[in-house]
């Protein structure tokens, strides 16, 4: 898939919030496969993901497809920001108000229309969040207080355990991915469908919720 010629150091965290299955599995299907996105978390429950923003990881992106079980949209829209003002998040809506959208404009809210094409939606997150001001910091610090190392190793400790839960084939597939190879060159390899490899990498990416080292650097 082509996307818009920006800089991507990294991809970019989507968390997926609502409550209809299908449409949120469509979504999880489509950018568990997607090179510049990392899915961080799918949620019914909007009281759910903000309990989540409590911890140092936090998506880049809230992509909002239906409503919640607990919260209206905007009113978890306005919480997120709340606790996360600089987290982008987008609606997918079928037919907007004009006061939603007036609301949304106030909190710098994006509305994409239901049935969008998935590599405008691809697109839409890439460019948005690659927007934001670039960090640019050096590892090598001279003062060790700039990154918080204990609470880094903890979190690495727990990935250690989370690496045991995996599955012979999600280990081999994100071996595989690691080393830089496409969905389709890692199927043709294990001699798998394309649909059973991208669910192992999506379970297998899942399971591991690898933390950023961006959100233990203090500067």
């Amino acid at each position: 898939m082509k996307h818009p010629s920006v800089p991507i150091t990294r991809p970019v965290k989507v968390s997926l919030l609502g409550c209809d299955s299908s449409y949120g599995q469509y979504l999880i299907d489509i950018l568990s496969s997607e090179e510049l996105v990392w899915l961080y978390g799918n949620f019914d429950s909007g009281m759910h993901f903000l309990k989540n923003l409590e911890s140092p990881f936090k998506p880049d992106v809230c992509l909002i497809h239906s409503p919640l079980s607990d919260l209206s949209d905007m009113e978890c829209a306005k919480l997120v920001k709340s606790k996360a003002k600089d987290i982008h998040i987008i609606f997918i809506s079928e037919e907007p108000t004009l006061l939603s959208l007036a609301e949304a404009r106030s909190l710098q809210i994006d509305f994409i229309e239901r049935g969008t094409r998935m590599e405008e939606l691809i697109g839409h997150l890439v460019v948005n969040t690659s927007q934001k001001k670039e960090q640019i910091i050096s590892l090598n610090c001279e003062n060790d207080e700039a990154i918080d190392f204990l609470q880094l190793a903890n979190q690495l400790k727990i990935i250690n355990s989370r690496i045991e839960t995996l599955s012979e084939n999600q280990m081999k597939v994100l071996r595989l991915k690691r080393s830089g190879k496409s969905i389709n060159e890692i199927s043709s390899t294990l001699d798998m469908s394309f649909e059973t490899t991208r669910t192992h990498l999506r379970r297998g990416v899942n399971k591991l919720n690898i933390p950023n080292i961006w959100d233990y650097i203090h500067v």
